[in-house]
């Protein structure tokens, strides 16, 4: 068992939103920019393995002090407590404030809701992306002429993020992007000669089924502590990884996978399963 540790914005962005702090008749989003609210608590907590010294040059504290300010000026029980516990307490003490507020009454703010985007198109292109937060991508090619076709997600510099599709026959399969905040997508490169279609969504639409076929990303229900995981038989490349805080690979391997693997409480939110065929991932 691989446990990594990351830099996650997966934990409080696929919770169902609370706190009435938006414009009237807003729908729900979560503030990327780090302004108000629980986008504070993100900074807060991603920043949790670094010192306090360098969260204050990131301006957690600052941030921090906008999230105090969100809850203060909220109706929600218990809001103006958490605003104090923020405000006050010293970085160790704000993590577990922020924690237990985002995990009870996640956020509604005045960012702009998740617009999904669905596009369509033949050959090579650049496609930008709106979203900033975890999303996920469903690619579908025909690909009748067999050749190249690959997707990859690069942040603002071009630099790769991740090779989200790369395939010689036909492909359909979802991929994640903005799972960690160290690796944000801003767009998407497609390479191909046919016809494509790439949707995006936010990651709090992806399913929760416990079998599939081929790539796909998929939400834990509950606290899950093991998981069954049966796949590859045909052989090819096959991996499943699950997500939270921490990163923990679960499979990889050219060969049949037939193992059961205990979870960690750090990555049981979110699984991403890479296959090339049929698999189930039974979470217990």
């Amino acid at each position: 068992m691989a446990l990594r540790r990351s830099v996650p914005l997966v934990a409080l962005l696929i919770a169902p939103l609370a706190l009435g702090v938006g414009s009237a008749g807003a729908a729900p989003g979560i503030d990327q920019g780090g302004r108000i609210g629980c986008a504070a608590v993100i900074a807060i907590q991603t920043g949790s393995a670094l010192s306090a010294k360098a969260l204050e040059r990131q301006g957690t504290r600052a941030l921090a002090r906008r999230g105090a300010d969100a809850l203060a000026g909220s109706r929600t029980p218990g809001a103006k407590q958490a605003a104090r516990a923020l405000s006050a307490a010293a970085i160790p003490s704000k993590l577990a404030a922020a924690d237990a507020w985002c995990a009870a009454h996640p956020v509604t703010t005045r960012a702009q809701p998740f617009v999904p985007q669905t596009v369509t198109g033949t050959g090579n292109t650049s496609l930008p992306i709106s979203t900033r937060g975890p999303a996920i991508v469903h690619i579908v090619t025909a690909n009748p002429a067999l050749k190249f076709f690959s997707v990859e997600a690069q942040d603002a510099h071009g630099q790769r993020t991740d090779l989200l599709a790369n395939a010689l026959t036909a492909y359909d399969g979802v991929r994640p992007i903005n799972l960690l905040q160290i690796a944000v997508t801003t767009r998407l490169v497609v390479s191909a000669s046919s016809e494509w279609r790439i949707e995006v969504s936010p990651l709090s639409s992806a399913p929760t089924g416990t079998q599939g076929h081929g790539d796909q990303v998929l939400l834990l229900s509950g606290t899950p502590r093991s998981m069954t995981i049966d796949g590859n038989d045909a052989g090819g490349f096959f991996a499943v990884d699950a997500y939270g805080s921490h990163t923990q690979e679960l499979a990889n391997s050219l060969d049949p996978v037939h193992t059961s693997m205990r979870l960690s409480p750090l990555a049981n939110r979110v699984m991403v399963v890479r296959a090339d065929g049929d698999w189930r991932a039974q979470p217990t």
